[in-house]
């Protein structure tokens, strides 16, 4: 009997594909999506059977031992091994779930990795899902008035990047770049649909979570707000540098 990590692994390896074909651009006819699939997942066969006899393990066990093997290879900098990753899946993304439930979202995941300027999420693209940056850092950057792009702040890892694109349809509102070798955790949109319409009660509890963190963001933008407009009304236009540094919190912040 196949084991779940491995009969999963082929909605995940779809759902990278997706992923890839939208950051860069290019596109896969069926046909070359179901082949490249078979070709996946038949070497990740053959890692299994051989994993299993060689250890003398059930095929089970030969899954969660090789899970770690079958990703792309990291960049040079990347240091997060298997285990490491689901620990900051479950801090960051996970807080509130029970370990089987933790353990439903990370297999729903692929590990994506990204060389030093490379564009992870670009601002107007459709939504492909949330990514959680492992190891590394990004650097956010928005379309200035003039057609420039302007950054709005850097981030590092672990934190989270893409959230909305769970909860809504809209495009991404800015652009996310490698500045460093990044190491990330892909949880597309797709296969998180998948796990709602099997009433995964991990997945609900996900949407709770980034609903309380939106709704804690916007009330603290409110707050912000209201305090540099009395501040400006009473002593003239508010530092520059204090909205930036606000700015900066809102995005690297990932505190309910």
């Amino acid at each position: 009997m196949l084991p779940d990590i491995f009969v999963n692994a082929g909605g995940v390896t779809v759902s990278y594909f997706e992923w890839a074909q939208n950051i860069q651009p290019f596109s896969w006819e069926e046909e070359r999506i179901a082949a490249e699939l078979g070709r996946h997942m038949r070497q990740a066969y053959a890692t299994l059977a051989r994993v299993a006899r060689e250890h003398k393990v059930s095929f089970r066990t030969a899954a969660s031992r090789s899970a770690g093997w079958a990703g792309p290879p990291c960049p040079r900098g990347c240091e997060v091994t298997a285990s490491e990753a689901a620990k900051i899946v479950r801090n960051v993304l996970c807080r509130g779930l029970t370990l089987d439930q933790t353990d439903q979202i990370i297999k729903a995941m692929v590990p994506v990795n990204a060389e030093p300027g490379t564009t992870v999420m670009r601002e107007g693209e459709r939504g492909q899902g949330l990514l959680v940056l492992l190891h590394g850092s990004a650097e956010v950057l928005k379309h200035g008035r003039t057609g420039v792009d302007v950054a709005l702040t850097t981030v590092e890892g672990p934190t989270v990047v893409g959230e909305m694109s769970l909860v809504s349809e809209r495009p991404y509102s800015a652009t996310v770049r490698a500045l460093t070798a990044c190491e990330f955790y892909l949880l597309t949109r797709s296969q998180f649909e998948r796990l709602l319409k099997s009433e995964s009660l991990a997945a609900y509890k996900v949407v709770a979570t980034l609903a309380d963190l939106i709704a804690s963001r916007l009330h603290r933008m409110d707050d912000k707000f209201v305090e540099l407009a009395a501040r400006t009304s009473a002593t003239g236009p508010a530092s520059v540098e204090e909205l930036a540094a606000f700015r900066h919190k809102l995005f690297t912040e990932w505190n309910i």
